[in-house]
């Protein structure tokens, strides 16, 4: 069927391009409007064979009523106000209408990257972590995750002696999205609550700092990204937060603290991940 409307539509532009090459040589008086519809009709022509080719969706809009018996003298059919093609190429030589598949709202989360501490004497980590993705419209999307980092820490931290700061955030991020088809960068900002775990370096762990934790504390973050679709199901997206976090260091067995009275620290922490989501 490709061979054969490729042909037909070959002469449908010899044809154009002769009455086209006529209309501009001998001047008619309404040499215009056939430059006009000669334009138009090899433009249609082409998207036609283009979109058996392709299995994408061209338009042909004809809206000037009085060239309907131009059209139809060159294409031999009368143009409605709109044509719209949409064919599958699916080994039926009758050019079978095929609709894709609707996305799915929610997606899995898997992503892995790089986390940083930014204050002075904090090192940086291998990140990784994984969970759910919400379409609640075209471009509000809601991602709940869980990850996981162990950042170095190279001063005493509080008593403790240095050693690794082990950080298990749990993040609820609503993101504003902005499709442009196969890309869709988005900004984010959300919440999170943050486990905080201080390893000591055994060869230099005080006794005392045993009985000493680090609260785990929620946190603010904002950031943006990009999702790029690679198939019907699966996309690849490039993630980059930053979380602003203040604790403090505190006896194991308190439990009732003023914070206003605690010696505060920040952990603030940047975080570049890359990863995919897969919808079903």
């Amino acid at each position: 069927m490709e061979t054969k409307l490729f042909v037909g539509k070959s002469l449908v532009l010899f044809i154009g391009l002769s009455v086209l090459i006529a209309s501009v040589s001998f001047g008619s008086s309404t040499g215009h409007r056939e430059i006009s519809l000669m334009w138009r009709t090899l433009q249609d022509s082409f998207s036609l064979v283009k979109s058996v080719s392709t299995g994408l969706k061209w338009d042909c809009l004809v809206d000037d009523s009085t060239d309907t018996g131009k059209w139809t003298a060159l294409v031999g059919m009368a143009p409605p106000s709109r044509i719209d093609w949409d064919i599958a190429l699916s080994g039926d030589e009758s050019g079978v209408t095929e609709s894709r598949p609707k996305r799915g709202k929610l997606a899995f989360v898997l992503r892995a990257g790089s986390a940083s501490i930014t204050a002075e004497g904090y090192g940086s980590s291998f990140s990784y972590g994984g969970g759910i993705f919400l379409h609640l419209s075209q471009r509000i999307g809601l991602e709940i995750v869980m990850d996981r980092y162990s950042v170095p820490v190279s001063k005493d931290l509080g008593g403790m002696g240095t050693g690794k700061m082990q950080v298990t955030p749990f993040l609820m991020n609503s993101q504003l999205r902005f499709p442009l088809g196969r890309f869709v960068p988005y900004v984010a900002a959300g919440v999170g609550f943050y486990f905080l775990n201080y390893v000591p370096d055994p060869q230099v762990q005080p006794l005392a700092t045993q009985d000493l934790v680090v609260d785990d504390r929620f946190s603010l973050h904002f950031g943006g990204g990009v999702d790029i679709q690679i198939t019907h199901s699966l996309d690849f997206c490039a993630d980059l937060r930053y979380s602003f976090i203040k604790t403090w260091i505190q006896a194991r067995d308190e439990h009732h603290v003023d914070p206003a009275d605690q010696d505060m620290f920040n952990l603030n922490t940047l975080v570049l991940a890359l990863g995919i989501r897969y919808y079903f």
